[in-house]
């Protein structure tokens, strides 16, 4: 186990308490790192040529723009018909990128869990955890949600045992 900072938490499959090691502050950044969290972005041209990355936000979207009727290949560059259709593209491209950002996001939830039963449980446990609460409830006892003054207070007396004056 990680760390000597313990949690019981009580598993909801059996009401059974079982001991959950505490992670690292930025244990989970080191081992698992997060790939769901970029944005997306697509090149942009200036009027003067200079090509540059702009961010597309999809929440300036109320409604999905349509499909434009002019076939993709009549319109003609910097026409209001090729607007609409790099607006339409654009738009796709932001739907496709904003679904594999949660399929890795997903993705990274099944890691920390198999991350945090195999060091956070002990092995003669790790078989009681029986389904998603279970999974749930392990997961949340070992990652440190914020840093508390508790949290510091233990580090420091591990790190510097003694007394501080004051």
């Amino acid at each position: 186990m990680p760390t000597k900072f313990t949690n019981t938490v009580i598993l909801p499959s059996d009401s059974q308490p079982i001991e959950v090691a505490v992670l690292g502050i930025w244990e989970l950044d080191d081992k698992i790192p997060q790939t769901f969290n970029e944005r997306f972005s697509y090149q942009m041209e200036a009027v003067t040529g200079e090509k540059y990355q702009a961010e597309f936000d999809l929440s300036k979207f109320p409604e999905p723009p349509t499909e434009p009727t002019t076939p993709l290949h009549e319109a003609i560059k910097g026409s209001s018909e090729w607007h609409d259709w790099r607006n339409y593209q654009t738009y796709q491209a932001a739907i496709a990128h904003r679904a594999e950002m949660i399929r890795r996001a997903e993705e990274w939830m099944r890691e920390v869990a198999r991350y945090v039963i195999k060091t956070c449980v002990r092995k003669e446990d790790r078989g009681r955890i029986a389904d998603e609460r279970d999974h749930s409830t392990v997961v949340v006892a070992a990652v440190t949600p914020r840093v508390t003054k508790e949290n510091l207070a233990d580090v420091l007396r591990q790190t510097f045992p003694g007394q501080l004056a004051g």
